[in-house]
Order: structure tokens, then C-alpha cells, then sequence
């Protein structure tokens, strides 16, 4: 029933009520440890991570960063679509209960698309890049940073992520065209005779589409998001480059994690594709 962007304003509002509150009890849990699972606490090799309303902090991430960088467009297009005070502690929020995700994913993606948006839209010039690069090198070398970084690739969730892809990949070469059906990772890993922890998906969004839907759901899923793109570059407003940020953080997120198949992720990534629609 929303045919104009204007139409948009209830639900933008409400999306960012939610991602404030969810970002809000996060950062008491980091302070508090309020229903915060105990293998979270920061007592091993890794960090304090939060997980606010979620069971770990991934799915934090995966919730939260496609949405930090679709408010970060509309803050800085100054679009009339939500209120500007609710914006700016959405972003506030969002970005430093991101951050204590510690979810590396989440951080590259952002970070990526952050530089896409700059440069594509933006030009900055050598003095502005360079701030910039001097402030990511400092951030960079922070303890709690330069530690969770340095974990990577040499740690148990780097190792067991490499493994389910391994499986994914040998399933595909078996089965290209159906997969392994909806549901079916599971049966592939205990067919695999897989040691570690058996999970529902791949961590990789290619694998997890082309496993689930067959080859045809993996070409079907990216034509829909090429025709939503095309309906930005018919029509660029601010409200669909705000989409299609969206989707470029959940498809580089996507690359090491499932970013779709969650009842939350699923309905956030039709609700953004009806944007490029109205």
C-alpha cells in the first residue's frame, strides 16, 4: 500500500526505534553482563563481545551494520524521511554496539562500503584521505582491536568457517543444479562426516543461496537485486541509495556469513527492496 517515499516515514522511524533500542541494551550488557551468554564474557583468548536481544554477536552484526550504513545515507543526504534527532542516535548507538560485536566481518564491510560511498559520491581531496587513513591506522592499533584483528585466520570461528565452506563446496561440485535443497546442510555435513559444530548454513552467501535454492534461486536472488539497482540508477533518490548500500554491506557481510536466512535479516531485506519499487 506505500506508493510514495513520503508514504515511507511511519516505518523508517519505527526501523530506527528498534535498531536504538537493540544497539542501547548491547552497550549496558557490555558494562553489566545483563543476559550475556558466559562464553561472551572476555575471560579467554578473545574480547568482551555483546549480543544484546540475540544469542551471539554476529547476529548482532549481521542486524545491525547493513542498517548503521543505510541511516549513515539518509544523515548525510539530510533526508526528510525520519527524525533527524532519532537519526542521530540511531547512528550513535548502532555504530558502538557494532564495534563491541567485535564481529571482523561486520567491520570490514562497513569499512569497504564506507569507502565505495566516499569516493563514488563524494571525491575527497588528498588532505581529507589521508586524515582518514591516519585515523583508521590509530583506531586500527587500539588494544582491544589490534587483538580481535590479529586473531584472524588462526582462530577456532576462522578454522570451523573454512570447514563448513570446504563441505558447501564439495556438495556443489557434486549437486550444481539442486544443491543440497532447503534445509539440506545439515544432512550434507553429517554426510560429510563433519568433526565440528553442525550448523544450518555455509558462512558465504553465494554457497548458502546455490546450496538452498539450486542454481536457479543463486541467479534468481542476484537478477532481483540487478533490477532493484536498476531502479535506482532510473530514479536516484536518497532513499534508494540508501537501499542500495543496504545491500552492498549485506552482500560484502555475506561473504563470511549467513546475512539472509534469519527471520529478522530475511524481512529487512524485502522491506529494503520494496524501496527501490515504490
Amino acid at each position: 500500500t506505500i506508493k510514495k517515499e513520503d508514504s515511507v516515514k511511519l516505518q523508517l522511524n519505527f526501523l530506527a526505534s528498534s535498531v536504538s533500542l537493540v544497539s542501547a541494551f548491547g552497550l549496558l550488557q557490555y558494562w553489566t553482563f545483563l543476559f550475556l551468554p558466559l562464553r561472551f564474557w572476555g575471560s579467554g583468548e578473545e574480547v568482551t563481545r555483546i549480543t544484546s536481544v540475540f544469542e551471539y554477536p554476529n547476529a548482532l552484526a549481521l542486524f545491525l551494520a547493513p542498517l548503521f550504513i543505510f541511516f549513515l545515507v539518509l544523515w548525510f543526504k539530510k533526508s526528510s524521511l525520519i527524525n533527524r534527532i532519532l537519526l542521530n542516535i540511531t547512528l550513535l548507538f548502532s555504530g558502538a554496539a557494532i564495534f563491541l560485536t567485535f564481529s571482523r566481518g561486520a567491520w570490514l564491510a562497513i569499512f569497504l562500503a564506507t569507502i565505495f560511498l566516499t569516493f563514488k559520491f563524494y571525491r575527497p581531496n588528498k588532505k581529507i584521505v589521508l586524515v582518514g587513513i591516519i585515523i583508521v591506522i590509530f583506531i586500527a592499533l587500539l588494544p582491544p582491536i589490534s587483538k580481535r584483528l590479529l586473531l584472524t585466520f588462526n582462530d577456532a570461528s576462522s578454522f570451523a568457517h573454512f570447514d563448513l565452506i570446504k563441505v558447501a563446496s564439495k556438495k556443489i561440485i557434486s549437486s550444481p543444479v539442486l544443491g543440497n535443497g532447503l534445509w539440506g546442510f545439515r544432512h550434507t555435513l553429517e554426510q560429510a562426516k563433519f568433526t565440528g559444530e553442525v550448523l544450518n548454513y555455509p558462512h558465504n552467501i553465494i554457497l548458502n543461496f546455490w546450496l538452498e535454492l539450486g542454481l536457479l534461486g543463486l541467479l534468481s536472488f542476484f537478477a532481483l537485486i540487478n533490477l532493484s539497482l536498476a531502479e535506482y540508477k532510473k530514479n536516484p533518490t536518497s532513499l534508494k541509495l540508501a537501499g542500495a548500500m543496504f545491500l552492498l554491506v549485506m552482500l560484502l557481510h555475506g561473504l563470511v556469513d549467513v546475512p539472509y536466512f534469519k527471520n529478522d535479516l530475511s524481512i529487512l531485506f524485502w522491506f529494503v527492496i520494496s524501496l527501490f519499487f515504490i
